[in-house]
């Protein structure tokens, strides 16, 4: 292993700062919990070229982290102000950490989402809370920022109750209690109380210990091509595994939010959407749909920076709840071209801010209301529409629930109808053990076995998220698109019907579950997209049918 000279110099400063009295140490220490608390802010940098910088967590909650580079790494235990370490050597590294102990959350009950910039809305919440003896405080998420003169504000103001609770289930106790008593939707959100901390230690694939770092680790390979073995996807999915995958930029090692490692890329937003693409739509669909999923990825990086997760040492994650990343592994030339094709552009609705632009698989024949998936999001443009290839009266009309069974069984001719990946999302069947379900029900519910199941409330394209499942005469109630589907082991999507399948005793031996689309169905639908594309739809016209009253600017 060759050390630099810079790293020699590094080491005889920590023998010389060991010797020293007590202050300079006090002074070293609250630098490095700087450089680690500002992970956990909504901060982010800009290229020369006025490109946002961003971070995003490759993975987190691991024991161990290993990861290689064929030229060697920069090291900066210290912050990326602090001392570099440089290894001109490559091979594997593995990242332990010690004494880690988890971040501390406290929670606010969330009683109106008001955009900050809209005073007399958020006035008008708090004088009607007032009114209802219920005191308040407030909390703000996302963040204003400018590209050359046009300002994007995602700021939300989020009245709350004034009392901050400690516990969780306390919290959504309360939550529960208010949103009965005043027929509201209170939520709760999650604020860092005490940052989690640990010791980062550092060693070669030999097991030799090399050296550590106080709760965060930067490190960059000297060839911009990094290896992260056992990557892990798709957690809570029943597609989970783990793969062996490559990044460009920068990296850093931190101690997450429970405690364990995170292992995070740094990198200008167009380089990540080259990573992000490819792995969230087909690389071989045409050029136009490539264009506008480019654009909405875009849209969807933005827009989510300072909304989610606000306890974690980074900006945005890898996975499904964000946007799915996958780095060098992902790229293609099709996909990249795409994302210089339509570099700096994003999508802006009637009212002049940063558009809304969720997307899924496949639509199913209709595409949802935003509300419908996720309660007290008003987002204008995500309104859901019928995707017929025949000209509708009402595009945004919805199914009615007496046509539903007539809607997934004998479906009209849509976009994502015609193409050739849909054979099994556009219409789908799965079959549900009744002795499994009811394991499950009885744990989570206390309902001993499930005799009937209820749709009790549909979005416009049919989609439950609302049911009740009857037995042992006893009833209870689930309420969420994505938990609909979780709790029948991962449905494709929650616009089905279902129907009992009787043993010859009499007895519900299974449920059968025959629905259509895949994904929560808000936005756009992917592989209507690329048809709309083949049929002659430029990147523009595809947008502005799955997202209404929205126009495209280059900001960048």
């Amino acid at each position: 292993m060759i050390l630099s000279h810079r790293f020699q110099t590094a080491l005889l400063g920590v023998v010389i700062l060991l010797a020293l009295p007590a202050c300079p140490l006090a002074q070293d220490q609250i630098s490095r919990e700087d450089a680690a608390a500002i992970l956990f802010s909504n901060h982010f940098a800009f290229t020369d070229s006025g490109e946002p910088v961003l971070s995003v967590s490759i993975m987190d909650d691991q024991d161990t982290i290993a990861f290689s580079s064929k030229k060697g790494f920069i090291f900066q235990p210290s912050g990326p102000s602090g001392p570099t370490i440089t290894v001109k050597e490559g091979g594997t590294w593995t990242a332990r950490l010690k004494e880690g102990k988890p971040a501390v959350l406290a929670y606010r009950v969330v009683l109106d989402k008001v955009p900050t910039r809209e005073f007399e809305a958020r006035r008008n919440s708090v004088k009607t809370w007032k009114e209802r003896k219920v005191e308040t405080t407030s909390m703000e998420l996302g963040t204003v920022f400018s590209f050359e003169g046009t300002v994007f504000d995602s700021r939300v103001t989020l009245v709350c109750a004034k009392e901050l609770f400690k516990d969780r289930k306390e919290a959504r106790k309360y939550a529960k209690s208010l949103s009965k008593q005043y027929n509201c939707e209170a939520t709760i959100e999650p604020i860092l109380d005490t940052r989690p901390s640990g010791t980062i230690e550092v060693s070669d694939a030999k097991g030799t210990f090399l050296f550590k770092a106080a709760n965060a680790l930067w490190f960059q390979p000297l060839d911009n091509d990094l290896t992260i073995e056992d990557v892990e996807y798709g957690r809570g999915y029943n597609w989970h595994g783990r793969q062996t995958r490559r990044y460009a930029g920068q990296f850093y090692l931190a101690v997450g939010q429970t405690g364990k490692l995170a292992v995070v890329n740094v990198l200008p937003s167009e380089k990540l959407l080259k990573g992000l693409v490819p792995a969230e739509i087909y690389a071989s669909s045409p050029k136009e749909a490539l264009k506008a999923q480019a654009i909405a990825a875009r849209n969807e990086l933005f827009s989510k920076i300072g909304h989610r997760h606000l306890a974690d040492p980074y900006l945005l994650c890898s996975q499904q709840h964000c946007q799915v990343y996958k780095g060098l592994s992902a790229e293609r030339s099709a996909s990249s071209k795409a994302v210089d094709d339509t570099r700096g552009m994003l999508l802006f609705n009637g009212t002049g801010r940063l558009a809304d632009c969720r997307y899924h698989s496949t639509c199913g024949g209709h595409t949802e209301d935003a509300h419908e998936a996720w309660p007290g999001v008003d987002s204008p443009e995500l309104k859901g529409r019928h995707t017929s290839v025949k000209s509708q009266a009402d595009p945004f009309g919805r199914v009615p629930d007496e046509s539903i069974d007539r809607f997934i069984t004998s479906p009209p001719v849509s976009y994502c109808s015609k193409s050739s990946k849909s054979g099994n999302t556009f219409r789908w069947t799965k079959t549900v053990d009744a002795a499994k379900l009811n394991a499950l029900v009885k744990e989570r519910f206390g309902l001993k076995r499930v005799e009937a199941i209820d749709v009790l409330h549909r979005g416009v394209s049919g989609r439950a998220n609302h049911i009740r499942l009857s037995g042992g005469g006893k009833t209870i109630e689930v309420k969420g698109e994505l938990v609909v589907r979780k709790l029948f082991f991962g449905l494709r999507s929650s616009m089905f019907i279902v129907e009992p399948v009787k043993s010859s005793d009499g007895t519900v031996s299974q449920w059968r579950f025959e629905g259509g689309g895949f994904g929560h169905g808000v936005g756009m639908c992917q592989l209507g997209a690329a048809e709309m594309a083949r049929s002659g739809k430029t990147f523009k016209e595809i947008l502005q049918y799955y997202y209404r009253q929205v126009r495209v600017q280059r900001i960048y």
